[in-house]
């Protein structure tokens, strides 16, 4: 199987592809079995089959070394197709925007709006960077209604105030702070009539890899769930304080991991 090993490095193979890598696999395997081990098990005396099997396993070893060493191929065909090219360029502006914060800080009220026109922001989607994926549907949601929506998201920081992450990492680790003067700007701003929570629920709700502190010790994973739905209904509770409504958004959907 090594010598597929480059090109699966290539994660961009169709299907049609893949079902080629396999045919191909048993190919080889068949020759593998018919020049190599069928060979050896017969126990041929003599050096007479030594010349096919070293040439064979030479061919072997080479055709690896190349595809591993090509990183499958990509000439193949284009380079992912336009798609992909246009994927790759979302996520590439997706990463770079300031408006999905890594220090502990939140954008200016006037920063980060979503929209368009001279009118005050209404709404704000606060969360983490699953949020943030949000902003480029939002944004042309509140162009067509004409409303503005602030956005408030940070990497790795779910909106979850007065709550330590756990395991603590640079991305978590301003989190309590950043949360903290989200909440306290969105309810000193008399405009905001709605916020919309979404983040990366399943990491803190019993089934990731996360944990929801309030004193910053270790909590059990029951401890941490109940954590969890605590925090956005107390986030709820403080939102409606001042007439705000609150809508929870649903994780993304994520692949299975391998």
């Amino acid at each position: 199987m090594l010598v597929f090993a480059g090109i699966y490095r290539n994660r961009e193979l169709l299907v049609s592809e893949r079902v080629a890598v396999v045919m191909a696999a048993l190919l080889v395997s068949a020759l593998s079995w018919r020049f190599i081990e069928r060979p050896f098990r017969r126990r041929a005396t003599g050096w007479t089959w030594l010349v096919p099997t070293a040439g064979a396993t030479a061919a072997v070893c080479c055709l690896s070394l190349a595809i591993i060493n090509s990183s499958g191929f990509p000439s193949r065909g284009p380079d992912g197709g336009p798609s992909v090219q246009a994927l790759r360029a979302e996520r590439a502006k997706f990463e770079a925007s300031p408006c999905r914060e890594r220090g502990g800080l939140i954008p200016k009220t006037g920063e980060c709006l979503l929209g368009s026109g001279n009118i005050a922001p209404t709404i704000v989607l606060w969360g983490d960077s699953q949020a943030a994926h949000l902003a480029p549907s939002l944004s042309e949601a509140a162009r067509t209604t004409g409303v503005r929506v602030r956005q408030i998201t940070k990497a790795g920081c779910a909106p979850f105030p007065n709550m330590t992450m756990l395991p603590a990492s640079p991305f978590t680790a301003d989190c309590p702070a950043f949360n903290s003067s989200a909440l306290q700007s969105v309810l000193a701003d008399c405009n905001v009539t709605l916020v919309i929570l979404a983040g990366r629920w399943n990491t803190y709700s019993g089934r990731g890899g996360s944990f929801l502190s309030k004193d910053g010790s270790w909590p059990s994973r029951e401890a941490s769930k109940a954590n969890f739905t605590s925090a956005i209904k107390e986030t709820a509770a403080a939102l409606a304080t001042r007439g705000i409504k609150t809508a929870v958004v649903g994780p993304a959907p994520e692949p299975p991991m391998c």
